[in-house]
């Protein structure tokens, strides 16, 4: 077992400051990641291609007399794999004295169990509200809706069998918040709030068949 991963990965940020009012700010970011891992049973080799746009708006106003922050925003994200793995035919040569930076070099592969070419979209807007209702009672509330799309290509067709297809999964998570003072300097705080995290694409993948596919 061994492994050997490159990755690289960078972003920009803009802030726009409209006003002391109002904020703009969107961020552009992609990570370049490779990877060959000898692991019991199978060798990968995987290649990825990430990146996502993030924009939000931010903005103070009045309402009925109570001063409001405002935060909305929305995310886009795509991750591209190309998957290859072969069973794990171990060293052949004896492993006395194998430097652990050899190992790589020397594992030997056996058929191929995996060809195939994954992509994963996420879309997502978001929401949240804060406001002062007194001078010691603060309310938060939020909602965010996720929709996530998983394909697959199968390239290797074993038993000429495509396993190519899709999943989607969606969700729509809330918060909300009160916050009491009860002195100035102490406070009470409750939260109420809930995430949606989806499976990896390797996760999806793990058949007990080692077929390709989800």
């Amino acid at each position: 077992a061994a492994k050997n991963a490159k990755q690289s990965q960078g972003g920009v940020t803009y802030n726009f400051q409209q006003n002391k009012y109002t904020q703009i700010k969107t961020t552009l970011y992609g990570v370049n990641r490779s990877l060959y891992n000898a692991i019991p049973g199978r060798v990968i080799d995987l290649e990825r291609n990430a990146g996502g746009l993030r924009v939000t708006l931010d903005k103070k106003f009045q309402l009925f007399e109570k001063n409001i922050n405002w935060l909305t925003g929305s995310d886009i994200e795509l991750q591209k794999d190309r998957r290859q793995e072969w069973k794990n035919n171990g060293i052949s040569k004896e492993y006395s004295g194998l430097e652990p930076g050899k190992i790589l070099e020397n594992v030997e592969t056996g058929d191929m169990l995996q060809k195939q070419d994954e992509s994963v979209w996420n879309r997502s807007v978001f929401s949240e509200i804060e406001s002062n209702l007194t001078e010691k009672f603060a309310v938060t509330g939020g909602l965010r809706y996720d929709w996530f799309s998983f394909e697959v290509d199968d390239k290797l067709q074993s038993g000429g069998i495509d396993y190519s297809g899709n999943r989607t999964m969606e969700n729509l998570s809330p918060m909300f918040s009160i916050l009491y003072k009860i002195l100035p300097l102490t406070s009470l705080y409750t939260l109420y709030s809930s995430a949606f995290q989806t499976p990896t694409t390797t996760e999806l993948g793990n058949r007990p068949d080692d077929a390709g596919g989800f």
